[in-house]
């Protein structure tokens, strides 16, 4: 036991190197529990009177209050860029949308081809998908 004493005597473990050592590895942990874009955007989500559902096969429908203006059209994510694009049945109305996450639970749009630049907040809706 003496010579472990003696091994980290000479070792000067200051407050400061323990602190960063704690917060590297508490970082680095939630970095790697991190949810893909791809997995967070699953779900409902509703600004004012307009909704859509993002499903995992890569499905979404929307509507404006209990209507349901489409259903099952195919959607793409680019979590690197940030693009959502909505496909619809008319190949001329594809949606292009920019996106970002304001914390977990508001997903902020727009339109990508559109010289406005505010974003709409759509708030996830807890349903049994989510």
């Amino acid at each position: 036991m003496k010579k472990l004493y003696n091994l980290f005597a000479g070792m000067n473990f200051g407050i400061r190197s323990i602190t960063r050592v704690g917060c590297f590895y508490v970082l680095s942990i939630l970095s790697a529990c991190k949810v893909p874009d791809t997995k967070k955007i699953i779900g409902k989500w509703q600004s004012d009177r307009d909704w859509f559902v993002f499903a995992a096969d890569m499905t979404y429908s929307s509507g404006k209050d209990d209507i349901q203006m489409v259903h099952g059209f195919h959607y793409t994510l680019d979590p690197e860029k940030h693009e959502l694009n909505l496909y619809t049945k008319d190949p001329q109305s594809t949606y292009y949308l920019y996106y970002e996450w304001k914390g977990e639970d508001t997903l902020q749009v727009r339109n990508v081809l559109s010289t406005n630049k505010d974003m709409v907040d759509f708030i996830r809706i807890k349903t049994s998908m989510n």
